[in-house]
């Protein structure tokens, strides 16, 4: 019987090793994996590479001179930007001077052709700036902007 005791023991002691030996394993995972290499790869294949950044979609004082404008912009991006795939979302960013939208698509490659098609676009005689967004963005809207959340980035 005294034996048993001790076989259960050595069987304890080897799965705290395997167990300490998993651990260590999955550290040293961890500490080779770094942000720059995710960025690398635009985005690392979570839900922001299917999220599109547009800079330059408006001005301030456009949404001033006419409240209308806020939903012809949405619709109007939404329209184009769905000859490239299926957008989910269109959210404009009424607060920030730098005139941000941000379209959110059904698919990475439907982003990825936006990315190509707006970077660097005329759109009301400003350059347009698109890039993919990485989650870390903080933008301001309005409450009642057409869109359901205050500072957004999910």
């Amino acid at each position: 019987n005294r034996g048993g005791v001790i076989n259960n023991n050595k069987k304890a002691s080897q799965d705290k090793q395997k167990i300490i030996r998993k651990t260590q394993k999955l550290s040293a995972k961890l500490a080779d994996w770094s942000d720059e290499e995710e960025e690398k790869v635009g985005g690392g294949g979570g839900k922001w590479d299917k999220v599109v950044i547009l800079r330059h979609m408006f001005t301030l004082e456009e949404l001033e001179e006419d409240p209308a404008a806020l939903l012809d912009i949405k619709d109007d991006i939404r329209e184009e930007c769905e000859t490239l795939g299926k957008v989910n979302n269109v959210i404009l960013y009424d607060q920030e001077e730098e005139g941000i939208v941000m379209v959110k698509f059904g698919s990475r490659e439907a982003a990825e052709k936006c990315l190509s098609k707006m970077h660097g676009r005329k759109f009301d005689g400003r350059t347009v700036e698109a890039f993919f967004a990485t989650g870390r963005e903080r933008f301001r809207k309005s409450r009642d902007a057409g869109g359901e959340e205050g500072v957004e980035s999910e």
